[in-house]
């Protein structure tokens, strides 16, 4: 079952600058790739589904699958949850995707819920 842990706000995701530059990583990654989604319950990465957008299309991909449409290739997964100041969790799970031309290597993480929402899964 896929749950959805993120909604996409702005057109980046947070580990985006404007420029389409990852905030953790330094590298770029086509800016309209967004990591938005994951299945929270597969016991192992390997086994994890996540969801993918590019280019107006969705795509529900494993560890070691090419994003369709680009060179980049899903590597690692790295679940993490982060304490607010209100001493709520938020989802700050990050998904690897590595260049299969280049080698450059681009952490994608997932957006915040929108505020007042709570996606299927975290209620």
């Amino acid at each position: 079952m896929l749950v959805f842990v993120g909604i996409h706000l702005s057109g980046l995701a947070p580990a985006w600058s404007a420029d389409g530059v990852s905030a953790e990583s330094g590298e770029s990654a086509p800016p309209s790739m967004r990591f938005t989604a994951y299945d929270a319950e597969a016991s192992s990465p390997e086994g994890t589904t996540f969801q993918i957008a590019h280019k107006n299309r969705t795509y529900f991909l494993k560890i070691g699958d090419v994003v369709p449409g680009t060179t980049f290739k899903l590597t690692r997964f790295e679940r993490k949850m982060r304490k607010q100041p209100n001493a709520a969790e938020r989802d700050v799970s990050e998904l690897t995707v590595t260049d299969s031309i280049s080698g450059k290597v681009v952490v994608l993480i997932i957006p915040p819920p929108i505020e007042g929402k709570v996606p299927q899964g975290r209620a």
